[in-house]
């Protein structure tokens, strides 16, 4: 399931490709504070795609990854907002100030806490980065919501949030750190599993804070706090399919920009063809039982920092 996003952007820089489009944009979250994002539209098949240049501003729609503090969208879906004229640049007040709205699963790591008017917890996700193809990026999530908010009183009331719990969560991204993405909180739904909830043992603590700065800032910093309970995973791929692949990622990471080539028809009888398919399905079958390996992994991980806890 993918980190979805939407927000509204201003192009920057612009490189054009037979099956896609990519650059940089920046976003206004609030007056004259821009963010910089690095984009990907690749154009839709057997269809029109949506033209647009170096200065227009532009809602983008699909996957948004963060990967060591740079952002990176890669777009399914554009839309023009206002097309730039020739003749003059925007000014700051007339870009509309826009937030990345995002939509993402997200694994509880960390049991929710208080401060002050807010409630916050820890949430971890992997995502694949297009953009730099970078597999299994680590997102690491720390996700506020108002503590009154009627909105959210059942999550209370029924103690949902739990460590190793799975939800899908849309929130604003309100920050960017090195320790966190922080998000806050406008929807939550339940994932229904067969796993078994992991119950956190973790004692609550408070700290005296400033009252000059705002939730969001205290949310930020509660670092230490959760050091312990921050869920590391080793990246280390073994499968076959990464192996035979070695040889053509080698190439494309030495490029920064990627560049499209055509295919060319090869032909194939049906022995190659019979023989291909069964090494195919090798493969498939040994990334899968790869994947359900890494996953009994984390979650006796799960259960050990707990303990240890």
């Amino acid at each position: 399931m993918s980190f979805h996003t939407t927000v509204i952007i201003i192009i920057v820089t612009k490189e054009d490709f037979i099956s896609l489009t990519q650059g940089f944009a920046k976003y206004q979250m609030s007056k004259n504070d821009f963010s910089v994002v690095r984009w990907k539209y690749f154009y839709p098949f057997n269809q029109p795609y949506t033209e647009f240049s170096i200065g227009d501003i532009i809602m983008f729609m699909d996957k948004f990854i963060v990967e060591n503090l740079e952002q990176y969208i890669s777009v399914s879906y554009a839309c023009v907002v206002v097309a730039n004229d020739p003749d003059r640049e925007f000014e700051a007040n007339e870009i509309p100030l826009s937030t990345p709205h995002c939509m993402f699963p997200a694994l509880v790591s960390c049991k929710p806490k208080d401060c002050r008017e807010s409630t916050y917890f820890d949430a971890r996700y992997y995502q694949y980065n297009s953009n730099m193809n970078s597999r299994n990026v680590h997102m690491k999530l720390r996700i506020f919501y108002p503590t009154n908010a009627l909105r959210f009183s059942y999550l209370h009331v029924n103690h949902s949030i739990k460590i190793g719990r799975m939800f899908i969560v849309s929130g604003f991204v309100k920050r960017i750190t090195s320790d966190f993405i922080i998000v806050k909180l406008t929807d939550l739904d339940f994932i229904s599993t067969n796993a078994n909830t992991i119950q956190d043992v973790q004692v609550s603590t408070s700290s005296i804070a400033s009252d000059n700065q705002s939730d969001i800032d205290l949310i930020t910093e509660d670092v230490n706090s959760t050091t312990s309970q921050v869920l590391k995973r080793s990246h280390v791929i073994m499968s076959r399919s990464s192996k035979q692949s070695t040889s053509s990622s080698s190439v494309t990471s030495n490029s920064t920009t990627p560049f499209p080539t055509s295919i060319t028809p090869i032909n194939i009888n049906s022995e190659t063809f019979q023989i291909q398919k069964e090494k195919i399905n090798y493969v498939l079958k040994d990334d899968v039982l790869e994947y359900l390996h890494e996953q009994n992994v984390e979650e006796e991980q799960i259960k050990k920092e707990v303990r240890e806890s």
